[in-house]
């Protein structure tokens, strides 16, 4: 009879142990869908296993990320070429911040993309047993959102790189004889260059110019 017993003890360990992980594995899928970011977890070939209910919704608005047979085809300004050598680095352990800009209604907007990879093991293995890499959109800050729209525009405009410097000072709140001294000009060739940014970015004012760089 106690012979018995052993495989029996053995099989309810192996059960409840096998238990604990459900449990774990449901709890993983609570806590990232209880996230308010868009949370990606992603194969190394940019395939979604998981996409919580902010990212779905990110999905749905096609704009800032275009999905295709459930693979991340495009995030921003990243195409898939540019994407997949950084799932791959997040994938061989190398957690990532990359600036993020896109157009949403006429306007620039910028987020930071998180990559980080999965830890494989225990309930993540079990879970996702497919999956390496954790991707998370994350609202960017007021001065890097700054910095990420005159990029936008820089490469969306054409802009010289004497206009983009006059842009971000002015954005600044730089005044055009402040910007004339610091660049050692004269205040014509900063008024030629406010003229020729106004043309570039089709606006009429100077605070329609600076209202491309905020919110």
């Amino acid at each position: 009879m106690k012979a018995l017993h052993q495989p029996l003890r053995r099989a309810l360990h192996s059960y409840w142990a096998f238990e604990r992980l459900r449990i774990a594995e449901r709890a993983l899928d609570e806590a990232l869908d209880a996230m308010p970011e868009p949370s990606f977890v992603l194969r190394s070939d940019g395939s979604i296993e998981h996409a919580n209910p902010a990212a779905e919704a990110l999905i749905a608005a096609h704009s800032i990320v275009a999905v295709l047979g459930r693979r991340v085809v495009r995030m921003a300004q990243l195409e898939a070429g540019a994407l997949e050598p950084l799932w791959r680095e997040a994938a061989a352990g190398q957690a990532l911040e990359v600036g993020l800009w896109f157009a949403d209604a006429g306007r620039v907007r910028t987020a930071l993309m998180h990559l980080a990879r999965l830890p494989m093991e225990g309930a993540f293995e079990l879970r996702w047993p497919f999956a390496s890499v954790l991707m998370v959109i994350q609202d960017d800050d007021p001065e890097r959102a700054r910095a990420g729209r005159l990029q936008a525009i820089t490469e969306r405009c054409a802009l010289t790189r004497a206009q983009a410097g006059v842009f971000g000072l002015l954005a600044r709140g730089v005044t055009l004889d402040e910007i004339a001294a610091l660049q050692r000009v004269r205040i014509s060739t900063v008024r030629t260059h406010v003229r020729h940014l106004l043309e570039k970015t089709q606006t009429r004012r100077m605070i329609e110019l600076l209202g491309l760089l905020v919110d």
